[in-house]
């Protein structure tokens, strides 16, 4: 059972640095003008 959680932990560390990854691509293709309020958020 722990080596699940552990797997599943280490899943959603993977999908979460995709995703921050992702945001970070986005923002640097977007006009600063765009980047500044959205960065905000």
């Amino acid at each position: 059972m722990l080596e699940r959680k552990n797997g599943e932990l280490q899943t959603a560390m993977q999908e979460v640095e995709k995703a921050n990854q992702a945001k970070t691509e986005f923002l640097s293709h977007i006009s600063h003008d765009i980047c500044t309020p959205i960065n905000g958020i």
